[in-house]
């Protein structure tokens, strides 16, 4: 794990021809980028011709993460649908690190701020002819997510949607677009991608999110 690791993105946008990244270690880069693939691939079997189309316009999402789950931090971000230059679909995504104990639950609310700077950033990311290059200066400014001293209360906002969080959880909310309604979703570990195609076409209990595993 890099002693520095804050903050960093990671995924295609129109200025590039390839993956862009900066910032992630290779703890967290790899298996990011594993499950992000999985998601995408189970998602062209499940959707089949309308796959781009529903991915095109599905909508931001923002999520935090347990220890463990995606290298040794816990973590929170933004995931924006973008493509590459000459169109492969892939998305775009800002990744920073959370405080050893934080709260899952207090991030929605405590980390406002930071996720509506991230989900900026990522939007002048994903349009034609953007400066990908000021990128970094621009992780660096926004630095990680700080939850620090937020009202414990501020919990219940996320927990009298889905719940109390189980065990080695994963949060993921989003205010919709395209054919997914504002959605508030938790289970243990990254969701099954099989059930993560639900983040592109919005439908949750045909792909099995009546449970919280996985």
């Amino acid at each position: 794990m890099s002693p520095g690791f804050a903050v960093g993105f990671h995924g295609k946008v129109p200025a590039r021809g390839d993956f862009v990244g900066y910032g992630l270690p290779r703890g967290v880069l790899i298996p990011w980028d594993a499950w992000l693939t999985e998601v995408l691939e189970a998602a062209v079997r499940q959707l089949g011709t309308s796959w781009e189309r529903l991915f095109q316009s599905a909508p931001v999402w923002r999520f935090a993460l347990s220890p463990g789950l995606c290298g040794e931090p816990p973590l929170a971000g933004i995931m924006m649908p973008s493509a590459d230059r000459v169109g492969r679909q892939y998305p775009f995504t800002i990744v920073g690190t959370l405080p050893y104990g934080t709260d899952l639950a207090v991030v929605p609310v405590a980390c406002l701020h930071w996720f509506t700077r991230a989900e900026s950033i990522a939007a002048d990311a994903c349009r034609a002819g953007a400066d990908v290059d000021a990128l970094p200066a621009r992780m660096a400014i926004l630095g990680r997510p700080e939850p620090n001293g937020a009202d414990p209360t501020v919990a219940t906002v996320v927990e009298e949607r889905v719940g109390p969080l189980p065990p080695r959880a994963s949060l993921w909310w989003s205010r919709g677009g395209g054919r997914v309604p504002p959605s508030v979703l938790t289970c243990c570990g990254l969701p099954r991608s099989t059930r993560a195609a639900a983040f592109i076409d919005g439908a949750w209990q045909r792909r099995g999110w009546d449970d919280l595993d996985g």
